[in-house]
């Protein structure tokens, strides 16, 4: 599994390379090109396709976990939807069905936005460790503990470094 921020979430053949399914903002270019279209999943009632994604993880209930960042291409047109938030999101994909259904999603109120990098990773079952590299954009990095019941058993909140050490 290959993600693109760009583009998409591609699953290839670990063998052969051939690509077996594509999860993405089907309103972006790639979209357009019958030979990628034929290999995307379709989304099930209330399912958000990834815009901009980053750090993909498959957990222990063999689930896609990844970064939303709600940023559009910067590259391609058309660039696809836009979101004013970001969020981590957990999928579980059907390949046979070529489905995809969004099990879990943390939006914060879609109070967050942080366009580039970040990640979410999960270390037990439905414990999460969200960092927003670049919230704000470009003023803060946060880093989010979540329990099972969604609840922030922790919330360190610093002042972002781009590029360079702080002053």
């Amino acid at each position: 599994i290959v993600s693109s921020r760009e583009n998409f979430v591609i699953c290839l053949d670990y063998e052969t390379g051939a690509i077996k399914w594509i999860l993405g903002d089907p309103t972006k270019a790639w979209y357009q090109y019958p030979s990628l279209r034929k290999f995307a999943l379709s989304f099930n009632k209330n399912t958000h396709p990834p815009i901009g994604q980053h750090a993909l993880s498959i957990t222990k209930d063999n689930e896609l976990l990844l970064f939303d960042n709600g940023l559009n291409s910067l590259n391609q047109v058309p660039a696809g939807v836009n979101r004013t938030y970001s969020t981590p999101r957990k999928y579980l994909i059907r390949g046979k069905e070529m489905t995809a259904k969004e099990v879990w999603d943390y939006p914060r109120d879609e109070s967050i936005y942080s366009p580039i990098c970040s990640s979410v990773y999960e270390d037990r079952p439905r414990n999460y460790l969200i960092d927003y590299s670049v919230e704000g954009p470009w003023i803060f990095t946060e880093i989010v503990g979540l329990n099972p019941r969604r609840e922030i058993v922790f919330d360190y909140r610093y002042p972002a470094v781009l590029g360079g050490q702080p002053d």
